[in-house]
């Protein structure tokens, strides 16, 4: 059996496929028919890279490169990596070793968060909550992530899990009944990441990845 980084791998590439083939489609609708209003996206990000470069080409020329050239649709479509695919691949991984977790709601009044060391419902008062607590396992909340490469982005995430850690400490010493994991893949999480992240490990606290859980 593959390890997580290469079902990822494959399945950001798969992922990418469908939408080449959907930025296609899309590009051979609007060749039929340019005013079909859902199809807007497209053509404002097709407009906005002609005047970004100030290319001398008609939207209708690169209607029919996008439909001609997969190498060329695939600069207009939808980057997998940015549409939640890491948390659904997360859950599809576990799920072929027969550990099934739930999805949890991201957004709005039933999203979990944690916040002054108790577990709150809705949205992240001002920023002063935790992000959004993404999965539930067998009575323990799971905060995901996968993190690759080095940079301002992944350092964020890296922030958010540490607030998260360090919420989840403050709910233990003050409730104590409800078991905690972050659950990090990725090449980010180095050993030296890794070790201050299993600082906040305490009974009910652990950090662990998509292969040892």
């Amino acid at each position: 059996m593959m390890n997580f980084i290469e079902y990822y791998i494959q399945g950001l590439v798969e992922q990418n496929q469908k939408n080449i083939l959907e930025v296609k489609k899309t590009a051979s609708a609007l060749l039929s028919d340019s005013r079909l209003k859902k199809h807007d996206w497209l053509l404002v990000k097709i407009k906005n890279q002609i005047e970004r470069y100030g290319l001398k080409m008609l939207v209708e020329e690169v209607l029919t490169n996008i439909v001609n050239d997969d190498y060329f649709a695939s600069m207009y479509a939808k980057d997998a990596s940015k549409q939640n695919t890491s948390e659904r691949l997360q859950k599809e991984f576990l799920s072929r070793k027969n550990i099934y977790i739930k999805k949890l709601s991201a957004s709005g009044n039933d999203a979990n968060r944690l916040m002054d060391g108790e577990l709150i419902k809705g949205d992240d008062r001002d920023g002063r909550a935790t992000k959004s607590i993404d999965f539930e396992h067998q009575g323990e909340y799971i905060f995901a992530k996968v993190t690759s490469g080095q940079g301002g982005g992944q350092d964020n995430q890296y922030r958010d899990i540490r607030e998260f850690l360090k919420e989840a400490n403050k709910y233990d010493r003050k409730c104590g009944n409800r078991k905690f994991i972050a659950l990090v893949d990725g090449d980010y999480y180095t050993t030296e990441k890794l070790n201050t992240l299993k600082g906040f490990e305490t009974q009910n606290i652990r950090i662990t990845n998509s292969d040892e859980f």
